[in-house]
């Protein structure tokens, strides 16, 4: 992760109580996403201070849609059959 921070593909978001790290992806001149691939501390602050501040940056910086990739947590229902997530992208449309 340092060696991409140095780098400038990454973007480090501190706040007072949580961090994020994020990265620019394109897919042609029709789709810019932001990419949050890490993301820890207070749950609160990352969902509200550090989530809009960073939508709003991806808006200036011309992204289309912002993603998030992390654990999902327990899934019942496929639980007994020997499934188990791995990870869960969430996709938002920023235009």
């Amino acid at each position: 992760m340092a060696a991409r921070l140095d780098a400038n593909t990454a973007a480090l978001w501190p706040g007072e109580r949580s961090v994020m790290v994020t990265e620019l992806d394109d897919y042609g001149p029709d789709l810019r996403e932001i990419h949050v691939w890490l993301g820890g501390g207070d749950l609160g602050e990352l969902l509200t201070f550090q989530r809009e501040r960073a939508e709003d940056q991806a808006r200036g910086w011309g992204c289309h849609r912002a993603t998030i990739t992390g654990r999902a947590g327990w899934v019942r229902a496929l639980k007994g059959h020997g499934y188990r997530v791995q990870s869960v992208t969430l996709v938002k449309d920023l235009v």
